[in-house]
Order: C-alpha cells, then sequence, then structure tokens
C-alpha cells in the first residue's frame, strides 16, 4: 500500500466513526423532539457525508 492510500483509509475510517456518532446523537435528538438539534446534527452529517463521499471518489 502506498502512503497516500493508508492515509486515506484512515481518514475513511476516523469520518466513518464521526458518521455513526452523528446518527446516535440524531436518534436521540429525534426521540425528544428536538428540532433545533435535529437541524443542526442533520447539517454536519449531511457535510460529513458529502466530504466522505469527495474522498473515496477521489
Amino acid at each position: 500500500m502506498t502512503t497516500l492510500t493508508t492515509a486515506k483509509e484512515k481518514l475513511c475510517r476516523s469520518m466513518l466513526s464521526k458518521v455513526g456518532i452523528y446518527e446516535k446523537m440524531l436518534l436521540e435528538a429525534q426521540e425528544v423532539k428536538d428540532t433545533e438539534t435535529i437541524k443542526h446534527l442533520y447539517l454536519h452529517h449531511t457535510h460529513l457525508m458529502n466530504r466522505l463521499e469527495r474522498l473515496l471518489c477521489s
């Protein structure tokens, strides 16, 4: 494996971990029906997913 591939793999794992955390927090906010928190978390989650997609496609 090249250094670039290894770095991408580590970054992807880190980002996937964060995605999981945001999903868990979103579920908790939905249970309490906290719309402001849901909106905030959804925007961060979407941004992170878009970054991950760009990383995987490059």
